[in-house]
């Protein structure tokens, strides 16, 4: 924020999103139905990035928490409503995410693209044995 304090919550997840600084970030004070129908252009946001790369892109978050315009750039929005639980959902959001992507059409059975998501499926098992439903991320 140009101070010794770093931003919280919606304003830290902003600059995340887009590489700017809290003071250079677009503001948006309008309505989900008009922000939707009025997309910030020009400014590049880290999921539409990804998905230029060539990822396949998932959010899971609390509702509210996050920049709209750049939640919109994900292949999949899940919004998840404040629970005891959020952590161990979060991550079972991942998990089925992961669980649901195919591998490109031309690649091998056994592909990278298969084992990495594999890598990825156990490491958020593990740490969602670890973290357990009260953990806080």
């Amino acid at each position: 924020m140009g101070s010794t304090t770093g931003a919280t919550c919606l304003p830290s997840r902003t600059m995340l999103m887009t590489g700017r600084t809290l003071f250079r970030v677009p503001l948006r004070r309008m309505s989900e139905e008009a922000e939707a129908a009025n997309p910030i252009t020009g400014i590049p946001v880290l999921p539409r990035t990804l998905k230029d790369a060539g990822y396949t892109t998932l959010r899971t978050g609390k509702i509210g928490n996050y920049p709209r315009f750049a939640a919109q750039e994900f292949h999949k929005n899940i919004v998840v409503a404040h629970s005891v639980n959020g952590s161990a959902r979060h991550a079972d959001n991942a998990i089925e995410f992961l669980r649901n992507q195919q591998p490109e059409s031309d690649l091998a059975e056994e592909s990278p693209y298969q084992s990495k998501t594999e890598e990825m499926m156990d490491l958020l098992r593990s740490l969602q044995r670890e973290l357990g439903d009260t953990a806080k991320l």
